[in-house]
């Protein structure tokens, strides 16, 4: 459309830098795109989030959730602009597989209708710290080795104070 119009232009008035005017218009909504898709692009790479919710809402929502106890190593990240990915991990108050099987149908149809969110990964706990690897005997009391902070009031406790 700019060169059309520039050659109107100047096949009327003669006036020949109406074409470099319109080539430096052009150049710059180039320009602005490109660094928009390029700081997405970063993002990306990045694994962060480019969705318009927050950590603390996805949590909340989910432990709106009929027998879901406690949220940790909860994450989001973005696959593209438009695929936002999120893994948790669950305890819940009355462990069982058919339970489980109802409750993470239950998340993930909430994640879709909330947030958008069609890919999850939903880790199920049952032990006082699923964050670690390493022997859950002493955990009691803060675990310095834990991505969360592990508390008294940790899943096992939980489920067994319902």
């Amino acid at each position: 459309m700019g060169v059309l119009t520039g050659g109107i232009i100047i096949y009327f008035t003669g006036w020949i830098g109406i074409d470099t005017l319109l080539s430096a218009i052009l150049a710059s909504l180039i320009l602005r795109n490109a660094v928009k898709m390029s700081l997405e692009c970063i993002t990306i790479l990045l694994e962060g989030n480019l969705v318009e919710f927050s950590i603390e809402d996805v949590k909340q929502a989910i432990l709106s959730i009929s027998g879901v106890l406690n949220v940790t190593d909860l994450h989001l990240w973005s696959l593209s602009a438009e695929i936002p990915i999120m893994t948790c991990h669950i305890c819940m108050a009355y462990p069982s597989i058919k339970n489980y099987e109802k409750t993470i149908h239950e998340i993930q149809h909430l994640l879709h209708e909330k947030f958008g969110i069609r890919h999850s990964t939903i880790q199920l706990e049952s032990t006082t710290c699923g964050s670690c690897y390493h022997s859950k005997s002493d955990h009691q009391s803060a675990c310095s080795m834990c991505i969360d902070s592990t508390t008294s009031e940790n899943c096992l406790q939980q489920r067994l104070a319902k």
